[in-house]
């Protein structure tokens, strides 16, 4: 092993924390605060599981993307909407549910040797006899040296990196620091099981699922590990690029690290940006109907619906198409003329709640900014 070690050299199993710049421990309170707050964040039941499947699609589709498996995203969320009106089928179908049923496996899986061959039994299971789960890696992996060790190796490596990771170089120094420091550890693990590649097949899929193991053993939500998981995709190229810098030279892991940060707090910035359209056109639809609720003629009842509708949905909205943005408006537009539409549009702009811009009509949500400049 020590021969090994002396010529694998950037497989060091220490990391230089105390020597991190500021700039690192800013992305790593960020990335603490951005998902601290997430989990705090108030929303409709169906809105709030519609956003955890779109985010737990995301992460499965771009682990199976990076271990090259590419099936469309849409058709993953689809899958995790109704498992009978799924459009998966065969390898990909038993692909898709092993992942999901890894990452939302609540329970603890002891960060050894045993966890991860556990893990990765219960990514390939059902696969094909070559993947070999649960099982060392036999052949050399063919590709660049700082991607797979040689193979009579592998089981010590992955020994020492799961020692590491529970060492008390990683432990974090005080309570309040323990999420950022499970967050550097996932990240961590990330690297070394790149460099190692234990076994024959899903690689990628194996990160994220020690990384959510060891998310857990902090007793965090696995949000971090979906986060990166979308990030790392996006970004496979730069990701392939640090793996190899990392490596180089005095085998630095910071700067792999504070590129996993960014990636994520980037994601995580969107994410939290999509929940807060969702929050806005909900207490749209509160304040609309708070405002509308003495009015019941037909004028009141159509600019009521145009309004709920618009503030729906996604774009700006063409005059030419308002009347069938939804089956509701066009029952209550069945039968008038088009210069009642155009009658009812106008005292929506006159009010100042619909704003026409070059590609349609819109609702105007900034009266319900507080703070404005």
């Amino acid at each position: 092993m020590r021969a090994y070690q002396e010529t694998i050299t950037w497989l060091r199993f220490r990391t230089e924390l105390k020597q991190a710049p500021p700039s690192f421990w800013l992305l790593v309170g960020e990335c603490v605060a951005g998902l601290r707050h997430l989990t705090s964040i108030p929303l409709p039941v169906a809105e709030a599981r519609g956003m955890e499947r779109e985010l737990l699609s995301g992460a499965i589709h771009a682990r199976l993307a990076l271990d090259g498996n590419t099936i469309p995203s849409d058709h993953i969320l689809r899958h995790l909407e109704s498992t009978s009106k799924s459009p998966l089928r065969g390898r990909t179908r038993t692909e898709v549910e092993a992942l999901l049923e890894v990452l939302n496996d609540r329970s603890t899986v002891a960060l050894d040797t045993e966890g991860v061959k556990r893990l990765h039994r219960s990514l390939v299971k059902g696969s094909e006899e070559d993947d070999r789960p649960g099982q060392w890696r036999l052949l050399p992996t063919g590709g660049r040296p700082f991607e797979g060790v040689p193979p009579e190796v592998v089981g010590l490596f992955t020994e020492e990196l799961c020692d590491w990771l529970k060492s008390a170089e990683l432990a974090a120094p005080a309570d309040d620091e323990e999420e950022g420091y499970a967050i550097i550890r996932m990240l961590l693990a990330e690297l070394y099981l790149s460099w190692i590649r234990p076994f024959t097949s899903a690689h990628a899929r194996l990160a994220v699922a020690v990384g959510s193991a060891i998310l857990r053993v902090a007793g965090m939500p696995v949000h971090a590990a979906q986060f990166v998981s979308i990030a790392f995709h996006r970004q496979a190229r730069e990701l392939q690029r640090q793996v190899q810098h990392a490596s180089e030279g005095a085998a630095d892991t910071i700067p792999f690290m504070a590129f996993a940060l960014r990636g994520m707090t980037e994601v995580l910035h969107e994410f939290h940006e999509r929940i807060r359209n969702l929050q806005m056109r909900g207490q749209w639809r509160a304040q609309l109907l708070d405002l509308f609720q003495e009015g019941n003629d037909e004028p009141t009842r159509r600019q009521r619906q145009v309004l709920l509708d618009l503030a729906s949905a996604e774009t700006p909205t063409p005059l030419s198409r308002l009347d069938s943005l939804s089956p509701t408006l066009a029952k209550l537009y069945a039968g008038v003329s088009e210069k009642t539409l155009r009658r009812d549009v106008d005292a929506l702009l006159a009010a100042g709640v619909v704003q026409k811009g070059p590609d349609g009509l819109r609702v105007d949500l900034s009266n319900l900014l507080a703070f404005k400049a």
